[in-house]
């Protein structure tokens, strides 16, 4: 969540948004570009062997409750569909990370969706960690001026991505996920457009780099925070997530580009796509 000069206050959107990988109205290769109908984030083709270690992962079901503020609304109504989560743990190191998707399929917009916890429970439904966060999904500026990344339209498609530590994740046998949100009533696209348009690999080992290119299609200069990437393999399975560590230029002005990087070594087993998830500062 950012902060930038008071925009306008439009009138109020009755299509809907939240951690988000698409829309409702076209495939994720074919977002339209607007905060009520689509999101920045992209699915590319990108094909290398990762150096990471060797990965215990388990794919569970996952259980949605309200969550207890009383200051937000309860998500189960509308109600927030789940897919299953994968949870992926490294062998050596006990860290890992869970992925999960969502969507929203109630009639309203929403905002500062929030995963207020986030259980992992075991066989006899014991709770083996609690987490909690925020869910990537449509950038949005709010009638304060906010620029917010945790929106999700009406039908619109989102992922919930979480850092682990210490996880035994053969143990975890279902997740429970308490959620949180503001209904959305006169958020507004942002002005920055910067989109995901290619991922390359540069180097031929371990050593090599992941490179993707972005692009901003929009009016005014956008400052990257670093992307987030999802890996996947040939079947569509999730391997594993990072933060890229390197974006060159940072800031993009309306028709430049900038290129994300980060080592394919930091990756375990064999990657066929990638999905970018983007955030930034106008």
């Amino acid at each position: 969540m950012h902060r930038r000069k008071p925009a306008p206050i439009l009138a109020s959107c009755s299509t809907g948004l939240l951690l988000v990988l698409g829309s409702a109205c076209s495939p994720l290769n074919e977002r339209p570009g607007t905060f009520i109908e689509g999101n920045n984030n992209e699915r590319l083709p990108v094909s290398f062997l990762g150096g990471g270690g060797d990965f215990t992962r388990v794919t569970v079901p996952v259980e949605v409750v309200p969550g207890v503020a009383d200051f937000m609304d309860d998500l189960t109504s509308p109600p927030l569909r789940f897919s299953e989560a994968t949870v992926a743990v490294d062998d050596s190191s006990g860290f890992g990370r869970m992925y999960v998707e969502l969507s929203n399929t109630g009639g309203r917009p929403l905002c500062f969706v929030e995963s207020e916890r986030i259980e992992f429970l075991d066989a006899g439904g014991g709770v083996l960690a609690t987490e909690s966060g925020f869910i990537e999904g449509s950038l949005a500026i709010a009638r304060s001026g906010t620029l917010i990344s945790s929106c999700l339209a009406e039908g619109g498609e989102g992922i919930l991505l979480v850092l682990l530590d210490g996880l035994d994740a053969a143990a975890v046998s279902s997740i429970r996920i308490g959620m949180l949100a503001t209904l959305a009533w006169e958020e507004d696209a942002p002005d920055a457009d910067v989109v995901p348009v290619a991922a390359t690999v540069d180097g031929e080992d371990a050593s090599a780099d992941l490179e993707i290119t972005l692009e901003n299609r929009g009016t005014v200069p956008a400052t990257l925070e670093n992307p987030k990437v999802a890996f996947f393999d040939e079947g569509g399975g999730f391997l594993d997530w990072h933060f890229a560590q390197d974006v060159m230029p940072e800031t993009i002005a309306p028709g430049e580009t900038a290129v994300a990087s980060l080592p394919i070594r930091a990756v375990s087993a064999e990657v066929a796509e990638v999905v970018v998830h983007l955030d930034w500062d106008e």
